[in-house]
C-alpha cells in the first residue's frame, strides 16, 4: 500500500485550525465581552454558559452515534455543520439585540451557544473520527494516527493564538463605533478559513473510512456496560474531570483577572498568546518526561506546576 504523503496529512489538519478559533473564544472571550461590553449581568451570563454547556454534554454521545450510522455521502456532514458554525460564530459577536434588553440578550446569547457547540461537537467529533481511521499505508497503522495528530495540533495551537490575540485587539481599540464592522471582518474572515479548511479536507487528505459493523452497532446499555468492565477507563475518569475542571475555571476567569485585577486590558490578547505559546514549547519537555515517567508521576508534577501558578497568580496586583 502506498505511504500517505505529508500534503495529505497537511490537508487533514488544516481544519484544526478554525476548530480551534471558534472554541477559544466561547470558552473565554465571550463571557467579557457580553458581561463587559454588552452590559449582560455577569451571573445571569454563567448560568447561560452552564446551561448551554449542559445541552452539549449530553448531545456529544447522540452526535457521536449518528456519526457511526452514516450511511451517505460524509462531505454533506461537513459543509452543513461548517455552515451552521460560521452563522453561529457570527451571531455570538453581533447580536441584533438592544444591549438594554437583558433577557432578550440572554435569549440570544443561550440560541448562539447551542448552535455553536452543536456546529462544533458536529465537526470535531467526525473530525477525529476521520484521523483515528486513517491507515498509514506504512509498517505500523500508529503513523497513521501520529501523522494526522501531529498536523491536527500544529494547526489548532496556530488557531488557538490567533483567537486570543484578534479579538482581544479588537475590543482593546479606542474607536468603539468600529467595534461592530470590525467584529464582522473577523467573523466573515473565520467563515472563509473554515469553508476552506472543510473543501481542502473533502478533496486532498486522506479517504474517510466508514466504521466496520455499524449496522449492528450496540446498544446503549451494552455499551454502559462495556466501559464498566474497563478497569482502565474508570480509573481515569476522576483525573478527567479534576483535570477538565482545573483547566475551564482559569480560562474562562482569565480576561476578567486581566481587565479587573491586573487593569491591563490592552494586553490580554499578549497575555493569551503566551499562554498556548509556552505551552507548545513545553511540550516536547512534558513528551520527554511521560517515556521516563509513571504516568501518575506525570499527572502529579504537571498539576503541581499548575497548581503553583495559580497561588502566584493571586500575588500578582495592578500593572
Amino acid at each position: 500500500m502506498k505511504a500517505i504523503s505529508p500534503l495529505a496529512y497537511a490537508s487533514y489538519g488544516l481544519l484544526g485550525l478554525p476548530l480551534a478559533m471558534a472554541a477559544l473564544p466561547v470558552y473565554v472571550q465571550i463571557p467579557a465581552f457580553y458581561s463587559g461590553q454588552l452590559g449582560l449581568a455577569l451571573g445571569l451570563t454563567g448560568w447561560v454558559l452552564f446551561l448551554a454547556r449542559l445541552v452539549d454534554t449530553f448531545q456529544d454521545p447522540l452526535l457521536g452515534r449518528w456519526i457511526d450510522r452514516l450511511n451517505g455521502n460524509i462531505s454533506t456532514w461537513f459543509w452543513g455543520s461548517a455552515a451552521l458554525l460560521a452563522l453561529a460564530f457570527l451571531g455570538l459577536w453581533l447580536p441584533p439585540v438592544p444591549t438594554g434588553n437583558t433577557m432578550y440578550l440572554a435569549l440570544w446569547l443561550a440560541a448562539m451557544l447551542i448552535a455553536a457547540y452543536t456546529a462544533h461537537s458536529m465537526l470535531n467529533i467526525a473530525y477525529l473520527t476521520w484521523g483515528a481511521r486513517i491507515d498509514a499505508g506504512a509498517s505500523t497503522s500508529d503513523q497513521g494516527l501520529l501523522g494526522a495528530a501531529a498536523w491536527r495540533e500544529g494547526a489548532g495551537l496556530l488557531g488557538v493564538i490567533l483567537a486570543s490575540v484578534i479579538p482581544s485587539w479588537i475590543m482593546s481599540r479606542p474607536a468603539a463605533a468600529a467595534l461592530n464592522s470590525n467584529l464582522s471582518y473577523y467573523s466573515i474572515a473565520f467563515a472563509a478559513i473554515l469553508l476552506l479548511a472543510v473543501s481542502v479536507l473533502l478533496k486532498f487528505a486522506p479517504a474517510w473510512q466508514r466504521a466496520k459493523g455499524t449496522a449492528t452497532a450496540p446498544s446503549w446499555r451494552a455499551t454502559w456496560a462495556l466501559m464498566k468492565a474497563h478497569q482502565g477507563f474508570r480509573q481515569l475518569l476522576p483525573p478527567y474531570f479534576l483535570n477538565a475542571i482545573s483547566v475551564a475555571i482559569p480560562s474562562t476567569l482569565a480576561l476578567f483577572f486581566i481587565n479587573d485585577r491586573l487593569q491591563a486590558p490592552s494586553y490580554a490578547g499578549a497575555f493569551l498568546a503566551s499562554y498556548f505559546i509556552a505551552a507548545a514549547i513545553g511540550l516536547p519537555l512534558w513528551v520527554m518526561a511521560a517515556k521516563k515517567n509513571r504516568r501518575f508521576m506525570r499527572l502529579a508534577l504537571g498539576h503541581g506546576v499548575g497548581d503553583c501558578g495559580i497561588l502566584l497568580r493571586g500575588h500578582l496586583g495592578r500593572g
